[in-house]
């Protein structure tokens, strides 16, 4: 069973390692976080992280380091981006109500469990 394990995880590199250059991972995970910048979506955002930690490593090229610093750099371009994109506003100690609270004097009080045949007033109901 070892040896089936083996052999699936060396083809699956070499199917990976065959897919795209280092070059081109690279050059795909700064497109995509160009494109993050242009959209702000986080779907691009994701995408450029993923395209960055898929960048495969070159130890047994001689200018592995260069390869590795690249690298670096696009990855710590992502985090900047996500840095970036937080709201300064937001308050993770601040949550939402559980339920809404109604302004003093109004003409009705509710709770999240009040079912809407118990209001009389059509106009309210819906």
């Amino acid at each position: 069973m070892r040896s089936s394990h083996i052999a699936l995880l060396v083809s699956t590199s070499f199917a990976l390692a065959a897919e795209d250059s280092p070059q081109q991972s690279i050059s795909k995970a700064q497109a995509e976080l160009a494109a993050f910048r242009q959209t702000k979506s986080p779907a691009a955002l994701v995408s450029a992280y993923r395209s960055a930690q898929n960048i495969p490593e070159l130890r047994e090229h001689e200018n592995w380091e260069v390869h590795r610093g690249k690298k670096l750099e696009v990855l710590l371009s992502v985090l900047k981006e996500t840095d970036q994109a937080i709201d300064p506003k937001f308050d993770p100690e601040r949550r939402p109500l559980r339920r809404p609270l109604f302004p003093a004097g109004a003409l009705f009080e509710l709770n999240s469990v009040t079912s809407p045949s118990s209001i009389q007033d059509p106009k309210l109901r819906y």
